[in-house]
């Protein structure tokens, strides 16, 4: 399971936005689940006069956002570059497309991926593989990328199949594809679960989710000294996907496990995430 579009700025800079974020982390720690988190490092709103790298831009959202992303990593997430600015021109961050046969597509343009990976090191987050926004990146784009990837969470261009490839380029680059797709918005929701039981044995259960969509069903609290008190309803989108995926015997495991030369490591790691979740619910 992938969060989508977790970047500084928009609803991801707003402080209660953010420590529902680390309720949702918390609610997947405690179920037992890995997730990853496709970070954009650089926010562009052109049209408003916004350019935030948290790298260099030093103010407390931008601290808050940064300890956030280290809460996540604490709580068995894995952090992913999604592209650079996932924009072009004048276009608004997380929702433009910043790679495709007509944007960066000469070789020193896809290069801008390294600023990304430079990004995560100043501020010493680790990146653990890549995803390129919309999926729209071309063979070439993709034959760049996995000059700096082993794991690229996306289709292989020309494979776009519900199984992990393996790069015919480098033997080595792993493309995970998302078969089960996204939530459209909370309303999506009945076509998720509807997804999910149609799953058959061949199918990887793979998707992605946009982790706001479940912010309105957490309510945040004051207790004693200001400690911050939560209440996150059960019914909630994300509560739904990770029951349905449970109930149809589904494993969760880390993108950086899936090593398709090594079952054995794979099984230990989907044994442990299996046995967690099951003692969670138990508890519920």
């Amino acid at each position: 399971m992938r969060f989508e579009d977790i970047t500084a700025g928009g609803e991801y800079l707003d402080s209660d936005n953010l420590e529902k974020l680390r309720v949702v982390a918390d609610y997947m720690f405690l179920a037992g689940i890995p997730f990853h988190i496709a970070w954009i490092p650089r926010f562009f709103d052109p049209q408003n006069g916004i350019d935030n790298d948290i790298s260099k831009d030093y103010s407390m959202p931008n601290a808050n956002f940064l300890f956030t992303m280290e809460y996540l990593l604490n709580r068995n997430g894995i952090i992913s570059l999604h592209g650079y600015t996932h924009q072009y021109c004048d276009e608004v961050g997380a929702i433009g497309t910043e790679f495709n046969e007509g944007r960066n597509n000469d070789e020193k343009s896809i290069r801008r991926v390294e600023a990304a990976i430079n990004t995560a090191k100043r501020l010493d987050l680790p990146v653990k593989f890549f995803e390129t926004p919309h999926y729209a990146a071309t063979a070439f784009q993709q034959s760049i990328f996995e000059e700096y990837f082993n794991i690229i969470y996306e289709p292989f261009v020309g494979i776009w199949g519900e199984r992990i490839v393996k790069s015919p380029r480098n033997y080595r680059t792993l493309y995970i594809p998302t078969p089960l797709g996204y939530v459209e918005g909370k309303y999506g929701i009945n076509k998720m679960i509807d997804r999910i039981n149609n799953l058959d044995e061949t199918t990887l259960a793979s998707l992605f989710y946009h982790p706001y969509i479940d912010f309105e069903y957490i309510t945040l609290k004051s207790g004693v000294n200001r400690y911050p008190i939560s209440n996150y309803l059960e019914n909630s989108p994300l509560h739904q996907i990770v029951k349905a995926l449970y109930y149809k015997g589904c494993n969760f495991t880390k993108i950086t496990d899936l090593n398709l030369g090594s079952k054995k490591a794979e099984f230990k790691e989907l044994f442990y995430s299996f046995f967690n979740l099951h003692k969670y619910f138990k508890l519920r």
